[in-house]
């Protein structure tokens, strides 16, 4: 069975510096929340799913590196889903 990523938006609690960055603390995500262990790396890219321009935030949750995303001032990650269910 295959796994595929869509676009799901989440819940972010974040804060907003004085300097204008955003820094994730916790994201809710299928009933659960996670803590944001710790920021890697943020990035301006271009949105996979509408074009446009987007942030890119490299962190780290459950002691794993993944991404979490804002578009338009709505985060999203990409959720794995099984194909064919």
């Amino acid at each position: 069975m295959r796994l595929s990523q869509v676009k799901r938006y989440v819940k972010v609690i974040a804060i907003h510096e004085a300097d204008g960055t955003t820094v994730p603390i916790r994201i809710y995500f299928g009933g659960k929340q996670y803590r944001v262990q710790s920021l890697k790396h943020t990035a301006l890219m271009k949105d996979l799913y509408r074009g446009g321009k987007g942030t890119r935030y490299t962190i780290n949750v459950n002691g794993q590196e993944t991404f979490l995303y804002e578009d338009r001032e709505r985060f999203y990650v990409e959720a794995k889903v099984k194909e064919g269910v």
